[in-house]
C-alpha cells in the first residue's frame, strides 16, 4: 500500500507539474556553482602576490598565470549572468561539443597525472617531484589550458 501511494504520488505529481506547465530549472545550482568557481579562481590571484617570489620563477610569468586566471574568472561570471537572465546564446561551457572537449582535457590531465605516479612508484621521482609536477597540472587544470 504504501509503494503504490508513493508511486501514485510520484506519477501524478509529474503530471501535474506538465499540465501547469511547471519544469524543473535545468540549470538549478549551476550559477552558483560557475559563481563559486569564478570565486575560487580569484582567490587563487590574490594568492600569487602572497607568493614569495625568487629568480626561478619570473616575474612575467606570475603576471601571465594571473592574467590567465582572471581571464577565466570573467568568463565564468559572463557565463553565469547570461544563464541567470535566460540568454539564449550560452557560452561553449553548456554545449554537448564544450562538454566534450573539457571532458578530453580532462582525460588527459588524468593521464599525466597517472603516469607521474607510476613513475614516483617506480622511485624515477620522489614525493616532493610528484607534487611539484601534479601542481604544474592543477595550473593548467585551472587555466583551461
Amino acid at each position: 500500500m504504501v509503494l503504490a501511494t508513493l508511486v501514485g504520488q510520484g506519477l501524478t505529481f509529474a503530471l501535474v507539474l506538465r499540465a501547469l506547465r511547471l519544469e524543473p530549472d535545468a540549470d538549478d545550482g549551476r550559477v552558483r556553482r560557475i559563481q563559486a568557481q569564478a570565486a575560487a579562481l580569484s582567490a587563487a590571484v590574490d594568492r600569487l602576490d602572497e607568493v614569495p617570489r625568487d629568480e626561478t620563477v619570473s616575474d612575467e610569468r606570475i603576471d601571465a598565470l594571473g592574467k590567465a586566471l582572471r581571464s577565466r574568472s570573467q568568463r565564468l561570471l559572463e557565463h553565469a549572468e547570461k544563464l541567470e537572465s535566460g540568454d539564449p546564446e550560452v557560452s561553449e561551457l553548456t554545449t554537448p561539443v564544450g562538454a566534450a572537449v573539457n571532458a578530453v582535457r580532462q582525460e588527459m590531465l588524468d593521464a599525466q597525472r597517472e603516469e607521474l605516479v607510476r613513475w614516483r612508484d617506480a622511485g624515477r621521482i620522489s614525493d616532493a617531484d610528484l607534487r611539484q609536477l601534479e601542481r604544474r597540472l592543477d595550473v593548467q587544470e585551472l587555466s583551461g589550458f
